[in-house]
């Protein structure tokens, strides 16, 4: 199974259009699948694939969430569909995250050429999920289905040459080129990682016009985080024009999409203009589990602003939010003396 770190790093993502308190990990998009791009892609034939005969039809593979129906046409041998399967079974599409009934459905489809499973096979063994982790052959297949424009395998292999993972050289320069490659064929969060490039320090790039419009594409094609992002930059007027109504609608898009980054984006518009309702919406996105909606929330209840004075509850949230890695909870508690 992934470890905490690991976990933490895939589901944390600081949406910024400035300079500001980083995340000192920078996030390694989540899933390794987008469903709602992954129909659009399904139909792209995998290099490496053994070719059909002039005279056969290719029926191409299943249809993206007919569980049943992929399941009958890979136990036939049709490795398009065992891909495809492979694919709805870690991201749990329909039915549960069976991740050790995927890795031996996606070995088959990758040995036969399905770059889709390579992508799936590849993250299974990072993160040691369904089997034991092998990362120096996660690395391998994550390259090899990339060059074969398995675009999912680009934005995945992007997070690691971006964070430096599985014994990978850090190269944010290298992890930009990835993540637009990926963006450009509609990958949704690797649209979110480009724009992740172009505003954190050390993320290789300082563009927040170019920023805000690999959020809005993100945002576009249905990534939630990217709306929140985007809804900073419009926040903050950096990369667009300032604009505080269209960051609320974008921010609620988010937020009502249990994406805690959202919420965290409505509290601090509404900090200045009602603690309390800013205090509701920390904690919200607390409860989603975001580093920073927990870490405004303690500051808040170790200040009794907006909500009740709870200094030992608040500085465990920003001990918690420190612990994940969100830089402001580090600096807060220095300010208060209060770190461990």
């Amino acid at each position: 199974m992934a470890s905490p770190s690991s976990i933490a790093a895939l589901a944390v993502l600081l949406a910024s259009c400035a300079a500001q308190p980083a995340l000192v990990t920078p996030p390694s998009f989540m899933p390794v699948e987008h469903p709602a791009n992954a129909a659009a892609l399904s139909s792209a034939p995998d290099a490496g694939a053994t070719p059909l005969r002039t005279a056969v039809r290719d029926p191409g593979p299943c249809a993206e969430g007919d569980v049943a129906g992929c399941t009958s046409r890979c136990d036939g041998g049709d490795q398009a569909s065992c891909a495809v399967l492979a694919a709805t079974l870690v991201n749990g599409q329909g039915v549960p995250k069976d991740p050790s009934r995927a890795r031996p459905i996606a070995e088959r489809a990758c040995a036969d050429g399905r770059l889709r499973a390579c992508n799936v096979l590849a993250l299974l063994l990072e993160h040691g999920e369904g089997g034991p982790p092998d990362e120096a052959r996660a690395v391998q297949l994550y390259e090899r289905a990339c060059s074969g424009d398995e675009l999912r395998a680009c934005a995945n292999l992007a997070s690691v040459r971006l964070q430096g993972r599985l014994g990978q050289p850090r190269d944010p320069e290298r992890a930009g080129a990835l993540y637009e490659k990926a963006c450009s064929g509609g990958i949704a969060f690797a649209c979110t990682g480009a724009a992740w490039i172009h505003v954190q320090p050390g993320g290789g790039s300082n563009n927040p016009v170019l920023a805000a419009s690999f959020y809005g594409k993100g945002c576009d094609l249905g990534d939630l985080e990217a709306c929140a992002g985007l809804g900073t930059c419009f926040a903050r007027g950096t990369g667009v024009p300032l604009d505080q109504a269209r960051a609320r609608e974008l921010f609620t898009r988010a937020c009502d999409g249990q994406k805690g980054i959202g919420c965290k984006g409505l509290g601090d518009l509404a900090r200045d203009v009602d603690p309390v309702q800013a205090a509701g919406f920390y904690k919200q996105s607390c409860d989603l589990g975001y580093a920073g909606g927990c870490s405004y929330l303690g500051d808040a209840m170790v200040g009794g602003v907006g909500v009740a004075h709870d200094r030992v509850r608040g500085l465990v949230l920003l001990r918690r939010g420190c612990k994940d890695e969100y830089a402001w909870a580090c600096q807060r508690l220095d300010e208060l003396h209060e770190r461990r």
